[in-house]
């Protein structure tokens, strides 16, 4: 192939993020440079669940390593996601950040051990009530 990009960038497929997902990723020189997987959840599906979610999720970025060269995976979770059954499913707002920033790592470790060469960045994103939810913070979550 003679077409290549420079990321995978894998995120929920929740609606209320996809513009605010889109500018992040140009924030961070991707525009026109980065492949796409959408997924409920996010990177719950390579961490918790079924088989055959985590096989579809690797096989994406695999592909897109194979057919677009990527050297970078972005997994970017949200607080609130309903995949993970909301905000109200967590004890408090901290036990739900501390729940996607393990997943994130989790999902980290997984996508290594198959593909040692890809960078992985790791972003948790969350809807800035104060301004009536039309605003959206990331967070840069560190490595394992």
């Amino acid at each position: 192939m003679t077409h290549k990009c420079q990321a995978l960038v894998l995120h929920c497929m929740d609606y209320r993020f996809i513009g605010h997902l889109r500018d992040f990723i140009v924030s961070q020189g991707l525009k026109d440079q980065y492949d796409e997987v959408s997924v409920a959840g996010g990177v719950q599906g390579i961490v918790s669940g079924t088989k055959h979610v985590q096989e579809y999720i690797l096989n994406q970025i695999g592909t897109a390593r194979r057919l677009h060269s990527i050297q970078d995976v972005y997994l970017i979770n949200h607080l609130d996601c309903g995949a993970y059954g909301g905000r109200t499913a967590f004890g408090s707002d901290q036990e739900e950040h501390d729940r996607h920033t393990s997943d994130l790592q989790k999902a980290q470790i997984i996508i290594n051990q198959r593909f040692s060469e890809l960078n992985i960045s790791m972003v948790i994103a969350r809807l800035n009530e104060e301004n009536g939810g039309q605003e959206v913070d990331f967070e840069v979550v560190s490595g394992s």
